[in-house]
């Protein structure tokens, strides 16, 4: 048995056979399983037994590095990955396995897909099956929106249409009517569901930010040294939060997209071993594959529930009980509603961008583009809204260069932006306004995460949130 003597189990965890089975026979799914499920194995599995190599479209570097390195031998002498980590030299010998035949698990991150000459080798190849990894970001009304997910579905003809298998562990069922659309494909679902009986889910209510952080330090004291992941909003609340904590005798470190690529490789080594833990943005998360976390803790309400559940879900991955904390201000509603709508782009942003483009004919490298426009917004995702808009068609880059081409458009295209951006800012709205009333509701905290994802409860009360068994206070007022 495959699943035995490639990587030691003896039996397949809930809705893994499902998934493999219609990876081998080349039937499209989106598998919706929840954080420490055992997604990427299926995958893993059915590269070894499928006779063309597969494509493991994966967000970031540090996951594809996390994953080979935990590949059982047989397995990782057939994977690989390339990303702008590598020499040239070295990624063209990389791909030189791929087209020999030594190869057959090849990760690379969908920003690739952009290179001609790597689709062009891919089709040679002949992949036959392209994995998508956290899927959901193909979805602009997502949380985790990336264009260049866009581009996947332009790649899956050039390839001879392959099949694909799309995997996130939070997908509505909206955003998975959504995917489906984006790619263009009709997918099966296999759904899991998205509870984790393991995991407590507290939210507490503090008066000030002086409580926020003496709550965080009592939580922390309390674990006896076993490892927490901190979430804030911003990165100077990254690095205050850690200072601080820091201060208090306790081993912490600030993560962030700020940092440059060997700090942040340093603090993703010391994670776990040296450190109690990290305080972070949620740049850090999906590339730490730590089993376990025993905390999670939010200080801020994050922008939507499937946020929330991707961040409180890297806790407790081994399966043993692991805590949550969700801490919330009497302002942080307002504030979230707020940072909802300014995080929506003007038409005047889109307009900027247009006309840089149109100024050079189409071509200029995405540093150029933030030099132009500013960095207020990733120019990138501009980009992907005005091809969302109809204004651009975003084709290869031309070597560092973002390239697109300009269609004829109606005088009605202004309107088609605007209603864009009305959508958009009205979906943003929506999900800042379930995460409030998530927050805010006397509801069992896991039966509103069930009834979000669309699922029934069994019951009315977990016994493992704050509604359903409140913590006795450790103080008088907070």
């Amino acid at each position: 048995m495959p699943l035995r003597s490639l990587f030691g189990f003896d039996g397949f965890r809930e809705g893994q056979e499902e998934v493999v089975r219609a990876a081998v026979e080349g039937r499209d799914l989106l598998a919706l399983m929840p954080t420490g499920s055992g997604k990427s194995l299926t995958y893993q599995l059915a590269a070894m037994l499928r006779p063309a190599p597969t494509l493991v479209l994966s967000p970031l570097i540090a996951l594809m590095k996390d994953q080979l390195d935990k590949l059982p031998p047989e397995v990782a002498a057939q994977a690989t990955f390339v990303n702008s980590t590598l020499e040239a030299g070295e990624a063209a010998e990389r791909l030189e396995g791929v087209r020999s035949g030594r190869t057959r698990l090849l990760y690379a991150a969908p920003e690739r897909l952009r290179q001609r000459a790597f689709v062009e080798m891919l089709r040679e190849v002949g992949i036959g099956l392209v994995v998508i990894d956290e899927v959901h970001c193909v979805s602009m009304w997502g949380h985790d929106f990336r264009p260049d997910y866009l581009f996947i579905r332009e790649v899956l003809d050039r390839l001879g249409e392959p099949s694909i298998l799309g995997m996130t562990a939070t997908a509505t069922p909206s955003t998975a009517e959504e995917i489906g659309l984006a790619l263009g494909r009709r997918l099966e679902v296999v759904s899991t569901s998205v509870a984790r009986p393991n995991l407590r889910y507290d939210v507490e209510l503090v008066s000030n930010q002086e409580a926020r952080l003496e709550v965080l330090i009592d939580r922390i004291r309390a674990l006896d040294g076993a490892t927490a992941i901190v979430y804030a909003r911003s990165r100077r609340s990254c690095e205050e939060t850690a200072r601080m904590l820091k201060g208090h005798g306790l081993r912490f470190e600030h993560y962030h997209a700020g940092l440059s690529a060997s700090e942040r490789t340093r603090v993703q080594d010391a994670f776990g071993t040296s450190l109690q833990g990290v305080v972070a943005t949620t740049a850090f998360g999906m590339g730490i594959d730590k089993p376990d976390v025993r905390l999670v803790c939010l200080l801020n309400l994050p922008d939507s529930i499937e946020s929330y559940v991707q961040m409180v879900g890297r806790a407790g991955r081994d399966g043993e009980p692991s805590d949550t904390l969700l801490l919330a201000g009497r302002g942080d509603a307002t504030s979230l509603r707020r940072f909802a709508v300014e995080s929506i782009p003007g038409i005047e942003d889109l307009r900027r961008v247009y006309r840089v483009l149109r100024a050079r004919d189409g071509r200029i490298a995405p540093d150029e583009l933030v030099d132009a426009v500013g960095d207020d917004y990733d120019p990138r995702v501009l980009v992907g809204m005005l091809e969302r808009a109809g204004l651009v068609t975003r084709g290869f880059d031309s070597g560092r260069q973002i390239t697109v081409e300009f269609p004829d458009v109606s005088a009605e295209a202004s309107g088609s932006v605007a209603a864009l951006l009305a959508r958009y800012r009205a979906g943003a709205i929506d999900r800042a306004d379930h995460m409030i009333e998530f927050a805010e509701s006397g509801e069992c905290r896991h039966a509103q995460v069930l009834e979000h994802f669309g699922e029934t409860p069994a019951r009315r009360s977990c016994g493992a949130c704050d509604v359903c068994a409140p913590r006795p206070s450790t103080r008088a007022t907070r």
